[in-house]
């Protein structure tokens, strides 16, 4: 069963929630990324981390094209 459309993905920092992004991705939904930040709590590395994590997942599986 395929999915479609798009949906937010939230993103914490983890490796958790960018293979969920992933699982659904491959189904051909859509993602848009969301990252809530603990600023000023924590540091920039965390939105760094979750920008990085959102950039490994292949974009050949984005109905867009990437």
């Amino acid at each position: 069963m395929g999915s479609s459309g798009c949906a937010p993905a939230l993103l914490s920092g983890g490796y958790d929630s960018p293979v969920a992004a992933h699982r659904v991705m491959r189904r051909g939904l859509a993602c848009d990324f969301v990252h809530a930040t603990g600023a000023p709590l924590t540091g920039p590395a965390s939105a760094y981390k979750a920008y990085a994590l959102a950039g490994a997942l292949p974009c050949t599986w984005w109905p867009s094209g990437g």
